[in-house]
């Protein structure tokens, strides 16, 4: 795995879920920043505006972030509200998790294709995206934890697309009643590859793909459900993936784990369970979760933490 490179039209938006800080209103400065974010001519003044108000964790601006995630033409002040939203909190605002999912949605720059970019990066615990729409090649998607913490993510009813390691990163996610895409990479013997988890040796739970669909129209048996990968060689990285009730298209492998840099996906925590599908299959290749385990394998306790989370039954 390379370090990703950014593209043009990549919105980047790590979202680190802090706790807001307390303010007492909008004072001059922070007035200054909303204005400055709305009308200054100036990229740069623009950006660091939004990461002031980010700073300032002040809810009263989130309507100016939000407005300037969705209109901003340029991306790295799209870029810098998104963060800033992040910033300020998930609960922030309605107003800013419409602005992200209408972001997802612009067309792409046609002079940029097949590029390795992050369209998003989430590195925080406690986050839930709805209806998102992710378009990429290689590494779309990076679901990722600050060294040594957990941080669980739940992605509900979202369209990722890409084509290697596109879903990648240590964190612990669950992707339920999702549709994810494998491209057709149009090369001879170029494997797909949906997923690339690091995940912490000491954390029991990676990625879960439950009730999604995973679909594809590259040719049959050219796209891996995932292979480990292991940042900097870390030998404490141990990905943990479960691919369980999900439709599986033709692309998919016969044997579906494949290794990554020498390190043998026999090493890492894989798993399917009740996947249907013409990709679907059993084998000895295809390690199946025991049936005493499967209830520990849902949506509920790869997210329950100490905490209890629980957005799966929410609705």
């Amino acid at each position: 795995m390379r370090a990703p490179r950014a593209a043009p039209f990549a919105l980047v938006a790590a979202l680190a879920l802090l706790a807001p800080r307390a303010t007492a209103g909008v004072d001059a400065q922070l007035e200054r920043a909303m204005q400055a974010l709305a009308r200054d001519p100036s990229l740069k003044v623009r950006t660091q505006a939004a990461l002031v108000i980010g700073q300032r964790g002040a809810r009263e601006g989130v309507g100016a972030l939000a407005h300037a995630l969705q209109e901003d033409r340029a991306v790295a002040v799209r870029a810098a509200a998104a963060a800033a939203l992040g910033r300020i909190g998930s609960g922030a605002s309605l107003d800013g998790a419409v602005a992200l999912r209408q972001a997802s949605q612009r067309d792409p720059d046609p002079a940029v294709r097949d590029q390795q970019a992050v369209a998003l990066k989430t590195q925080a615990d406690r986050i839930e995206l709805r209806n998102v729409r992710l378009l990429g090649h290689q590494d779309t998607l990076y679901a990722n934890a600050p060294r040594g913490r957990v941080a669980r993510q739940y992605f509900r009813d979202c369209y990722i697309e890409g084509d290697v390691d596109f879903i990648f990163g240590s964190a612990t996610a669950a992707f339920d009643r999702c549709t994810i895409r494998a491209l057709d990479r149009a090369g001879p013997a170029s494997y797909g590859c949906v997923t690339a988890a690091s995940t912490a040796d000491t954390v029991p739970f990676g990625f879960l793909i439950v009730g999604s669909r995973i679909e594809s129209d590259a040719p049959p048996q050219t796209v891996h459900l995932g292979r480990p990968w292991h940042p900097g060689r870390d030998p404490r990285a141990c990905a943990q993936v479960v691919v369980r009730d999900t439709w599986l298209a033709t692309a998919i492998a016969a044997e579906p784990w494949t290794d990554m840099s020498g390190f043998s996906w026999h090493d890492a925590r894989f798993f399917e369970h009740r996947n249907t599908g013409p990709g679907a299959a059993a084998g000895a290749s295809r390690p199946q979760l025991a049936a005493t385990d499967v209830a520990s394998f849902t949506a509920r306790t790869y997210l329950a933490g100490g905490d209890g989370w629980d957005p799966a039954t929410a609705g």
